[in-house]
């Protein structure tokens, strides 16, 4: 599977120029994107489902949502 990590260029945040904060894994069918320096995981996903359905998300190695029967759950 493909594997894709914006770089500093992409970014839009000013706090994530800044070191610290968690690791957000989405994966959706073809490929996974994973998002680093993330301050508020919990905000930062909750954005995502906002815009895409993805397969799973994992934040810092641990599976957080995964989708069931075409709707993504939280764990």
């Amino acid at each position: 599977m493909k594997s894709y990590e914006p770089t500093d260029s992409m970014r839009r945040n000013q706090l994530s120029f800044t070191p610290g904060g968690s690791t957000i894994k989405v994966v959706y069918e073809t490929h996974e994107v994973v998002y680093t320096r993330v301050k508020y995981p919990n905000a930062y996903i909750k954005k995502i489902l906002t815009d895409v359905q993805p397969e799973a998300i994992w934040v810092n190695d641990q599976l957080t949502h995964i989708k069931k029967d075409g709707t993504i759950t939280k764990l």
